[in-house]
């Protein structure tokens, strides 16, 4: 299971943005991919919550969920896509998922922010962390300060 399996959720997010911003598509058909992109995201982001859960247990939580990984970064990507898709169309009043959608509007774009700013953090402290060890294994002369290293 890699991190990036949250793209399952996000490819079809942004089929649906698609097709709700451009009505290239008929309205029942857009609703059914919302309906869909909402099945996926309990699925994999469940899946997720549980191996974090998983790795806290076994590593703590700093070593768990506090170390920088690339691959974070599409995790940022989809969810925001859920939350446009959600935010280009309307759900008829008197439906069931009316309630659901909302949510997703007061709340989504705040957890996009700070799935964003935990990122970045994440991102600069990895650096510092490597620019640390990269001075001092220059200062014992070890052959690491003279590779190139790509930001």
């Amino acid at each position: 299971w890699q991190n990036t399996n949250c793209i399952l959720h996000g490819a079809i997010s942004i089929t649906g943005l698609a097709a709700s911003t451009t009505g290239a598509l008929p309205y029942p058909f857009t609703l059914f991919l919302w309906i869909w992109v909402i099945v996926w995201f309990i699925i994999v982001e469940g899946i997720e919550l549980l191996r974090a859960i998983a790795r806290i247990n076994r590593f703590g939580i700093v070593k768990a969920i506090g170390n920088y990984n690339v691959s974070q970064w599409s995790r940022n990507f989809t969810f925001g896509m859920l939350y446009a898709f959600t935010a280009s169309f309307t759900i008829e009043e008197g439906m069931l998922l009316v309630p659901l959608r909302q949510i997703i509007l007061d709340y989504g774009a705040w957890l996009v922010l700070l799935f964003l700013i935990n990122e970045i953090l994440l991102f600069f402290k990895a650096k510092v962390k490597w620019a640390k060890k990269t001075d001092h294994d220059s200062k014992r002369g070890h052959p690491a300060w003279k590779k190139s290293v790509e930001v």
